[in-house]
C-alpha cells in the first residue's frame, strides 16, 4: 500500500484570550531572554529578526545563560541539564509504509500513535530537531475547555464541550501512560470578574445565563456572587477585587510543562509498535506514492 502523508501541525491553547504580539516583539523579547547584557552581536541587536528560525541548541552557550530577565518557560530543558531525546534522522530509503507524518508536534505524535492502535505502520518525519522550531512545546501549557463562549456555539456548544473534556481526559492518560514528568498542576478552573471591570454588570449577567446553559446540558457548572468569589481568588478576601463569576466543577483544569510533554510523548510513541520517528529530516517532495527527504525516500 502507498503510503499517505499527513501534516501534523500544532495545538495550542491561550489561557487569556488577548491579542498575540507582533511577530518582532516576540522576537525582540526572546533577544532579551536568551541573551545576557552585551551579549547579542551589533548586527542581532539591530536586527531581531536575525533571530528567527534558530534553534535553541544553536544558541552559543553565553546565549543561553540566565540574565536578569526570567527565562521563557520552555528553556530549562536545557539550560537546567535536563536529558532531551534524540531520534535518528532518516539516511537512506525506507518502504513498507502505510502512512508517513509529517511534523512531530503533538498533534502529529497523536496521529501516529492512533495509526498504529490501528494495525499501520507509519513514519513520522520532522525537519528539525523535536520542539525546536513549533509550538508545541512553546506554549503555556493549559488544558482548557473547548468552548470559551458556550453560548454563542448553540447547538455546537454541548458536543465541543464534550470533545475538550475528552482532550483533557486523554492527555492526563497519555501522562500516565508513558509515565511523563511535566509538572501537571490541577487546579479549581474558574473565570472572575474584577471589580471596575468595564460593562461587569452585563458580563455577570451573560455569566448566570452561560451557568444555566451549561446545567441544562448536564454539566457541572454554577455562578459566584461576590462573596463565593472572594472564597475563590485570596486577594478579593482582602480587599473586594472580585464582583462575581463562573465555577466549572468536577473536572479539574490543568497546567503542564509544553515542553516536559511534547519531549516525554515523542519518547512514547517512538517506543510504540509501527511507528519509527526521525528528527532533522525535512519533507522536500510529495507525490502520490512516495516521499522524499534529502535522506531518503519514504513509501
Amino acid at each position: 500500500m502507498a503510503p499517505r502523508a499527513a501534516a501534523g501541525g500544532d495545538v495550542v491553547q491561550s489561557a487569556h484570550r488577548s491579542m498575540p504580539a507582533r511577530p518582532m516583539d516576540r522576537v525582540a523579547r526572546l533577544a532579551q531572554h536568551v541573551t545576557p547584557a552585551g551579549a547579542v552581536g551589533a548586527s542581532a541587536a539591530a536586527d531581531p529578526a536575525a533571530l528567527l528560525g534558530r534553534p535553541l541548541a544553536a544558541l552559543p552557550p553565553s546565549s543561553r545563560a540566565a540574565s536578569a530577565s526570567p527565562m521563557p518557560f520552555w528553556e530549562d530543558i536545557e539550560v537546567h541539564g535536563l536529558t532531551r531525546p534524540r531520534f535518528p534522522t532518516l539516511a537512506s530509503d525506507l518502504g513498507g509504509l502505510d502512512c508517513v507524518v509529517i511534523g512531530a508536534g503533538i498533534v502529529g505524535l497523536k496521529l501516529a500513535r492512533h495509526l498504529a492502535q490501528y494495525g499501520l505502520t507509519v513514519a513520522v518525519i520532522e525537519g528539525s530537531t523535536i520542539g525546536d522550531q513549533a509550538a508545541s512545546a512553546r506554549n503555556q501549557g493549559c488544558l482548557q475547555r473547548t468552548a470559551s463562549d458556550y453560548l454563542t456555539y448553540g447547538a455546537d456548544a454541548k458536543p465541543m464541550e464534550e470533545l475538550g473534556l475528552e482532550n483533557r481526559r486523554m492527555i492526563r492518560q497519555q501522562i500516565e501512560e508513558y509515565s511523563i514528568s511535566c509538572d501537571l498542576l490541577e487546579t479549581p478552573e474558574c473565570s472572575l470578574v474584577c471589580a471596575g471591570t468595564p460593562d461587569a454588570e452585563g458580563t455577570l449577567d451573560a455569566m448566570r445565563a452561560e451557568a444555566s446553559a451549561r446545567q441544562a446540558d448536564g454539566f457541572a457548572c454554577r455562578f459566584l456572587d461576590a462573596a463565593q468569589a472572594a472564597e475563590m481568588g485570596a486577594a478579593g478576601q482582602v480587599n473586594g477585587l472580585y464582583v462575581g463569576g463562573l465555577c466549572f466543577e468536577g473536572d479539574m483544569a490543568a497546567t503542564f510543562h509544553s515542553g516536559k510533554y511534547l519531549f516525554g510523548l515523542a519518547q512514547g510513541v517512538a517506543g510504540t509498535a509501527g511507528v519509527q520517528l526521525f528528527e532533522r529530516s525535512r519533507a522536500v517532495a510529495i507525490n502520490d506514492d512516495r516521499e522524499g527527504t534529502r535522506g531518503g525516500l519514504l513509501y
